[in-house]
């Protein structure tokens, strides 16, 4: 009942929002243990807004992990080198995306454990963690969930990376993270990083329930709720990018199931700025 959960996380200083209401929402839930991991790197000499997370906010993550149980710990994992060594200037950096979202394609390179649950930092749980984290994955590579809109057309098979509990043991030994970054290097994919594994982890990935990546709307069972962009096709065709994090957009969508993580991160984004005002 005490094993420990390892998650992760990835982003630059802009993801520090995000993954405070995750945080928040975690530990509402969960009383064991959790090593968080939060993969971060400087590109900022490639545009300025490309900056790290650092220890200031390292120390915000570990405090509300502490409220939980004082266990818990935040660990901060610099891979600006292994970015520029193995992903630098790549075909896809220029992309929806920002080079940000690769990081989790150098797991492998990282002092990670055989198994981590990857999250990204739109996702809140709505219940305990410990059923995802207890999927047994012993056979795949990684489990995830179908793609809400992926599966219809992209593949049926295609799943979403949001939410990934990976075995990382057999993920380092198959080379898939290092055939992943193979393709980010040689291949224009919309969906780059996530396309990628998708293509490498074909019939070795464990397909899991909606309930653990849910990407559009709650479910009475929904596990956790993932912040994807979607799709609305009234009153015109167009998308929408809600975030738990962002209080005119949840409340302009009558969406209120996250005030109370909402309300707790507000809180702690004015003390976080109270200290570290934003500079000019």
């Amino acid at each position: 009942m005490n094993e420990r959960i390892s998650l992760l996380y990835s982003g630059n200083d802009y993801a520090f929002d995000g993954v405070v209401t995750s945080l928040l929402s975690m530990t509402k839930h969960c009383q064991r243990p959790l090593d968080v991991y939060v993969f971060t790197m400087d590109l900022s000499d490639k545009d300025p807004k490309w900056k790290p997370l650092d220890a200031r906010h390292v120390a915000v993550f570990d405090e509300i992990l502490h409220r939980a149980n004082p266990a818990s710990r935040a660990i901060l994992v610099d891979l600006t080198k292994e970015y520029l060594a193995e992903l630098d200037g790549n075909i896809n950096e220029q992309n929806l995306y920002t080079p940000f979202a690769m990081l989790r394609l150098l797991a492998d390179k990282a002092p990670l454990p055989g198994k981590v649950l990857y999250l990204d930092t739109d996702t809140i749980a709505m219940k305990d963690i410990t059923e995802l984290w207890e999927q047994d994955v012993t056979d795949y590579h990684f489990g995830a969930v179908l793609d809400h809109y992926g599966k219809v057309f992209i593949s049926p098979k295609y799943v979403n990376s949001g939410v990934m509990l990976m075995n990382l043991a057999v993920m380092k030994q198959e080379r898939v993270l290092e055939r992943c970054r193979e393709l980010i290097r040689t291949k224009k994919m919309l969906f780059h990083d996530q396309s990628s594994l998708n293509k490498v982890s074909r019939g070795h990935i464990k397909y899991l329930p909606h309930k653990y990546n849910d990407q559009k709307i709650l479910h009475k069972d929904t596990v956790i709720r993932h912040f994807a962009k979607t799709i609305a096709w009234v009153p015109y065709f167009h998308t929408r990018n809600i975030k738990p994090w962002d209080e005119q957009m949840l409340h302009k969508y009558r969406i209120h199931y996250v005030d109370d993580i909402l309300a707790a991160y507000l809180e702690i984004k004015k003390n976080f700025l109270d200290k570290n005002p934003i500079k000019n």
